[in-house]
């Protein structure tokens, strides 16, 4: 799934940063009738906020992608904190999210409409959030892996080193 996490973690925060750009052009699909991001400064100003943060998040995915080479993976590993951190966030906002839209249909049996959108939305930040975590697993793996097999060779070359001086420290003289 690491393989596959990475790219689909791209294509999730790139499809979300679009988004964003097109509500902030005053775009009105995916939102609830009668809204617009250009109506309210405080969702324009998250608007812009979530585009770079958008981008960021699929840079983050792709240096953090486990098909690199052993000294690339070695040195992003600090990278694993942010990407961790943001999904943490991102899997927080939607499980809060859910739980607040669900909770009037729990104790009425109905879900009321400004609620409903959020039945639309949350799921998508949950499968960012897990996207996410699955990139930093499979970041995690990979690095370990990598380490795994550098150790390994390091003690192959110090068994053939060690045969080596052991066959040739036995041979006769010459005087």
């Amino acid at each position: 799934m690491g393989t596959v996490a990475w790219r689909l973690g791209v294509a999730w925060m790139l499809a979300f940063a679009a988004v964003h750009v097109y509500w902030g052009f005053g775009g009105t699909a995916l939102l609830p009738e009668g809204v617009s991001v250009l109506d309210s400064l405080a969702m324009f100003v998250i608007d812009l906020v979530a585009i770079p943060l958008c981008l960021a998040g699929a840079l983050l995915a792709w240096l953090l992608r486990p098909d690199q080479r052993r000294g690339r993976l070695v040195g992003r590993r600090w990278l694993t904190w942010p990407g961790t951190v943001g999904a943490a966030v991102m899997l927080v906002h939607g499980v809060s999210g859910l739980a607040f839209a669900l909770l009037p249909w729990l104790g009425a049996g109905e879900v009321p409409a400004q609620e409903r959108w959020s039945l639309l939305y949350e799921p998508w930040w949950l499968l960012g959030g897990l996207l996410m975590a699955a990139t930093v697993r499979g970041y995690r793996v990979s690095v370990r892996r990598s380490q795994s097999l550098q150790r390994k060779r390091r003690e192959a070359s110090a068994v053939a080193a060690a045969a080596q001086t052991a066959s040739t420290s036995h041979s006769p003289t010459r005087a």
